[in-house]
């Protein structure tokens, strides 16, 4: 006759509960093993998350101090040369936001003309003189020496290039002359500005940005982008003109930095 235990399941065995508890305690322990290590984890991601985020934050607004620091110097530029052609007596006007100094078609070329009077050659070389002068403390490598002349003001790479731009009204144009149509009109006057220029201040030639490419270069735009829109054909007198555009250098990351000789 077979004996029945006083207690506990009548199947099972001291020694086999024992081993049970024992894996159950294995495996919770194992559990909460993975549960800390995920934790750990999670939190070391989480930091570095917030630690990049901040890295990130700081990128962007050491660039967006250092965009909003060059759009004041470019103004403050404008603003410099508008004063010292006015002064040289030769009117033009600026717009800041955008960069830009106009120089209205009246006082350098007769109308529907690519060709430069003597007065308009006169006018472009007070303009050539004064770039000469203002330029050098805009361009040029970062790690490059102040000129004498703005050594107090020198901000050397904030320009990226300079195009001078030829804009016409939107009056079609018949072919006379050589030339065919506005497009060819705007482009062959900024094309003998950008000449004269040069031709009159070489030193113009020698200005480049950080990269050291030419500051100058030279864009047509007929009647495509004018001061005043016209839904039909109208010939005003402030559409037609050259422009000298000042584009800004684009702010450059620590690796770009580092890449450039």
């Amino acid at each position: 006759m077979s004996r029945r235990s006083s207690g506990g399941n009548p199947l099972t065995r001291p020694e086999e509960e024992g081993n049970y508890l024992a894996s159950l305690s294995d495996m919770m322990s194992g559990l909460l093993f993975i549960f800390i290590i995920t934790l750990i984890v999670f939190v070391i991601n989480f930091n570095m998350e917030r630690i990049e985020a901040a890295e990130q934050k700081q990128e962007l607004t050491e660039k967006y101090d250092e965009l909003t620091d060059a759009r004041k110097t470019r103004a403050e530029m404008l603003t410099s040369l508008e004063r010292s052609l006015k002064m040289k007596g030769v009117e033009v006007s600026i717009d800041k936001d955008h960069g830009l100094l106009h120089i209205p078609e009246g006082i350098l070329f007769d109308s529907g003309s690519a060709a430069l009077p003597p007065e308009g050659g006169r006018t472009l070389d007070i303009i050539a003189e004064q770039l000469s002068t203002l330029l050098p403390c805009y361009s040029g490598k970062a790690d490059a020496p102040a000129p004498d002349e703005c050594r107090d003001n020198y901000k050397p790479g904030r320009l990226e290039a300079v195009f001078v731009e030829g804009h016409t009204d939107n009056v079609p144009m018949p072919p006379r002359g050589g030339i065919q149509d506005n497009w060819d009109l705007s482009t062959k006057r900024a094309v003998t500005t950008y000449r004269h220029l040069l031709g009159h201040a070489p030193t113009l030639a020698a200005f480049v940005n950080l990269d050291g490419d030419p500051l100058f270069g030279v864009s047509g735009y007929a009647a495509s982008r004018p001061r005043n829109p016209h839904d039909t054909p109208t010939p005003d007198a402030q559409n037609r003109r050259i422009d000298l555009r000042f584009l800004l250098a684009a702010p450059r990351g620590q690796e770009q930095d580092k890449a450039t000789p």
